[in-house]
Order: C-alpha cells, then structure tokens, then sequence
C-alpha cells in the first residue's frame, strides 16, 4: 500500500491575505501560493521516487566518508 501525501491549505500568520498550500514527502515539506506547483512538486517527487532514494544514498555516503576522514585528520 503506498501512503497518501496529503496538500494541505493553510495561512501563513505573516500574509494572512494569501492561501498557502504544502506538502511533505520523505522529510521534505514544500509551501508555495500556487496549488498546481505544489501538485506538480509532489507528483515529481512520487514518480521519481527511486532517483530521489539514490540521491539520498549518494549524500548519505558523502556525509559518512566527510566525518570519517574528518576524524582521522591531526590539525
């Protein structure tokens, strides 16, 4: 079963004249006044979901080697 992603209109307490829409995917929320960018955003990040899964793996790897190397250096 895959999960919802749900776009969610609220109001942004600073422009309270404007809708707001948003919506959250693997962590990462997307806000903008325009539903359809938000609709596309969020059916770009569901169709592409294994290119976006192996982005996440390359930066995760990176950050671990950065660290790593990071640990051993003697500054």
């Amino acid at each position: 079963m895959e999960p919802e992603y749900k776009i969610i209109e609220y109001v942004n307490k600073h422009f309270p004249d404007r809708k707001y829409y948003k919506c959250r995917i693997d962590n990462i929320t997307y806000h903008h006044t325009n539903l359809l960018k938000v609709a596309c955003w969020k059916n770009d990040r569901i169709y592409n979901a294994r290119y976006y899964a192996y982005l996440r793996e390359i930066e995760h790897k990176a950050t671990v080697s950065f660290f790593e190397d990071s640990t051993t250096s003697k500054d």
